[in-house]
This record gives C-alpha cells, structure tokens and sequence, in this order.
C-alpha cells in the first residue's frame, strides 16, 4: 500500500506530525521543574505532593497503554490525535485558572490524558506503521521533537516566570498545544492512518492474523525491553521532575538552571539526530549499543549527585541528555525489530503498565526525601544502582532476525554469541 508521496513533504509529513506529538506531548514537560517553586509556593504545597504530578503522567500513560493500543491498531489514529490535542489544550487553559490544588490537579490530569492521545504511543504507531526501511531514521527524527521544546521551552518559560506569575506561563503552553498540534495534525497526518502494513516504502507488511495478546507477553524480549525502557522513562521524569530544584539548591540562578536544562535539551538533539543517520545501520548490535548507554547514564547520575559548578553540571547535563536521546527511540524500534506492525501498538502498549512500580514509588520518595533532608543527593545516588542494574538485565535480551518469515507474534530469536 503505497502512503505519501515523491515530494520532500510526502515522504516526510508523518515524520513531522509525530515530531509535533512528541515535542507538545512529552516535550512539555521538559519545563515541568520550573514550575514546582512557584506552585509550592502559591498553593503552600510541599515538594513530595507537586511531585505526583510527574507520577500522575507516568501512571496515565501506563494504564492507558493497554486500552490505547488496541485501538491504534484498529481505529483512524488521525482522529485520536486530534481529539488529544483539543482535550489537552482545554485542560491546560483551565489549569491556568485554578484557584486551589485539587481543582489544578484535576485539570492537570485531564491535560496529561489528552496527551496521552497524542504522545508518546499514538506518535510511534503512527512512524512505525508508515515506514519500513527507513524506520528507525523516521522514529529517531520523531523523537527530536522532545528536545527540540527542550531547548526553547525552559528558557521562554524562565522568561514568563520572571516577568509575569505561573498563569500566564501555563495559558501559554495553552495556546501553544492548541495552535500547533492542531494544525500540524490535520494537515500531515494522512486521513487512513489507521491500517496496518502502510508504509511509505510501498511495501506490504500485512503478515497474517494478528495474535492474542498473551502470545507476545510470553516472550523474554517483551518484558525485558519492556521493563528497561519503562523504568528509564520514569527516571527521565524524576530527572525533569528534580533537576531544576536541585541546582537551585546549590546556589543556581534560575536563568543558570533554565540554562543547563536548554543545553541538556540541545545535546539530546543532537544525539538523536546521530542516532537517526545510523539507526538503521547499526541494528544488528543495539544490544552492546544499550547497554554502552547504560553505563554512561550512571556515571551522569553520580556526577548530579556530587556536582556544584555550573561548568560541572553543564557537562553532567549533556552526559546524560546524550544517553536519554537515543534511549526514547531504542524501545520502540527495538519493539519493531522482535514484533509484527500487525500488533505494535498492543506490545507498546501493554509495555506501558510496566512503568507504575517506579511511577507510584520513586518520585513521592524523591520528594519525600527532599522535604526531611533538603535535598535529591540520595535518589541521585539511588539512580546509579537502578541504571546499573537495567544494563545487566539487558545481557540477557536475545538479538532479534529481522526475517521476513517471523511467527505471527515475535520475529525468530537467537542467543547473542
């Protein structure tokens, strides 16, 4: 089934449209630790319960997981996108006009499940379903959404902050959703994105009947790529969570944070894009590749946990930003090597409730921790044995064939040699 078109446009807009979800999707929340001195201040709330916020994401993406992919799998994913993008933009509005905590926490739960039907998920079915050959590029390219809102919502942010209150920060981010996500949604995402096997290579991948959902959740490398990736999501949000009151706690301006958060963003960026012009090249070793990432982000959390220096942190923030880029396309593309298009959006999606056991217990600790000893050192240091642990357990994933003649659940597996 032939999707798209010869034009630079054509080929692409897909691409672009999940561009958009992931930098108005998760992207947002790249400035979500501006927000907790200011919040905590107005509401007189501690920094354990604002810290539920980023577990409240983390939990209605897991638990929508399940019921999401089933339906992108069958159903336009055009038109629930589009309806995310208006759920998110309304919530967010009412958000802004909060006047006590739990009237903001409602709107903010409504916000996060309208961008739930835009990103992350919706946006990597959509990749994965249109392209083939030159999918983990198209995934890679997707992903620099995040960074690119990365880089410049920190810092804007910090500007409406300085100038005006959290209001008229949040009712920005409104009409950013809204403007944008729309827009782009309705004029890149084709009208029949919904069928399995369209691909903008022209090829086939319709593959047989799809599978019940137990067939795939029996295999290793579902839970073992499910399980890393997941945790590593809920550590990203920890890390955005954290980061920023932490170099106010030693002694960072603002403006210096917004800083350090922008270029963390940039060398996201930048990695992704590296990523993207060898992803599909490289795909026979992204084992050894995940696991090199691994032990590099646990020398970045050591170094958060001991840093003073704005040079310092710079540094740790880049080192760290460096693994997380690739590390948000290496799950699903991972996904798209062991698993049939017919069922990626139920694998994706049933990975998600996988995240919960972190989502429901690290970040109130780490803000628990905050409020009895002034500071995140020791979730930072816990962070170190966690990535340290996930690098192991991913020696254990078997290295996928991308055969053409895969069962109907799993493509053929061997052991790494």
């Amino acid at each position: 089934m032939q999707v798209g078109s010869d034009t630079f446009f054509g080929r692409w807009r897909v691409t672009l449209a999940a561009f958009a979800a992931q930098g108005l999707g998760p992207g947002l929340f790249a400035c979500y630790g501006l927000f907790v001195d200011p919040l905590a201040a107005f509401f007189e709330a501690r920094h354990a319960s604002l810290a539920m916020g980023m577990s409240m994401l983390l939990i209605i993406q897991a638990v929508m997981g399940p019921v999401l992919g089933p339906l992108l799998d069958r159903h336009s994913i055009r038109r629930i996108m589009l309806g995310g993008a208006a759920l998110a933009t309304t919530a967010l509005f009412m958000s802004s006009r909060a006047t006590d905590l739990p009237l903001l926490f409602v709107s903010y739960l409504f916000a996060v499940i309208g961008l739930t039907l835009y990103a992350p998920l919706p946006a990597i079915v959509l990749v994965t379903n249109h392209y083939e050959a030159l999918r983990g590029r198209a995934l890679s390219l997707a992903a620099t959404g995040t960074s690119a809102t990365g880089i410049l919502l920190p810092l804007a942010v910090a500007q409406l902050l300085g100038h005006f209150d959290w209001r008229v920060a949040l009712l920005s981010l409104a009409i950013l959703v809204g403007g944008l996500s729309l827009s782009v949604f309705i004029v890149c995402i084709p009208r029949d994105s919904q069928a399995r096997g369209s691909n903008l290579s022209g090829i086939e991948t319709g593959r047989g009947p799809v599978a019940p959902t137990w067939e795939f959740m029996a295999s290793r490398a579902f839970w073992i790529i499910g399980l890393t990736f997941s945790v590593l999501l809920g550590m990203a949000a920890f890390y955005a969570f954290s980061l920023a009151p932490h170099l106010r706690e030693v002694g960072l301006t603002v403006e210096e944070a917004s800083i350090v958060m922008s270029f963390g963003a940039f060398v996201s960026l930048v990695s992704k894009l590296g990523f993207a012009s060898i992803a599909d090249r490289i795909k026979n070793h992204l084992i050894a590749v995940t696991v090199g990432l691994l032990a590099l982000q646990a020398v970045a959390w050591m170094l958060i946990s001991t840093g003073e220096t704005l040079a310092l942190f710079l540094f740790t923030a880049g080192l760290y930003s460096m693994t997380i880029g690739p590390f948000l396309v290496l799950g699903p593309y991972l996904n798209s090597l062991y698993f049939r298009e017919e069922i990626i959006g139920r694998v994706n999606g049933s990975q998600a409730p996988l995240v919960l056991p972190f989502a429901l217990s690290a970040p109130p600790l780490a803000g628990l921790s905050y409020d009895l000893t002034g500071s995140y050192v020791m979730s930072f240091q816990g962070a170190v044995a966690v990535v340290l642990t996930l690098a192991a357990l991913f020696l254990f994933l078997g290295r996928a064939d991308p055969t053409r003649d895969s069962p109907p659940t799993e493509r053929t597996q061997r052991d790494v040699t």
